[in-house]
């Protein structure tokens, strides 16, 4: 795994959230964690899984869906308007019920 520098931001009425450090990156998977919560994003696959001992949050842009599993599991539809991905950025608009979040991922060049 290679050791990158990231910059990841999601934008959201009630909850927007930001991290910019040190991330592991092995093909299409990139790893990194921010205040007791571990972060996967799986770029083959559309899907960005944040979890700690508690619950796990699944958010699966290809199906379209959000698992939410902490002692119970609920499952929330939600629409993509719009997933890009690059070579070091990607970027996803979706809506959960009327509400638009963005999110967007900087992988920066400099290996550490």
């Amino acid at each position: 795994m290679k050791e990158k520098i990231i910059s990841f931001k999601i934008t959201n009425k009630n909850m927007p959230y930001n991290y910019e450090g040190m991330a592991k990156l092995n093909k299409d998977i990139l790893e990194f964690n921010d205040n007791d919560y571990d972060y996967i994003f799986d770029f083959g696959i559309k899907r960005l899984i944040k979890s700690n001992k508690d619950n796990k949050i699944i958010i699966d842009f290809d199906k379209e869906e959000i698992i939410i599993e902490n002692e119970k599991k609920l499952a929330l539809k939600i629409k993509v308007l719009e997933y890009s991905f690059e070579e070091n950025r990607v970027f996803v608009k979706y809506l959960i019920d009327k509400e638009e979040i963005s999110l967007l991922l900087d992988i920066k060049e400099v290996e550490v």
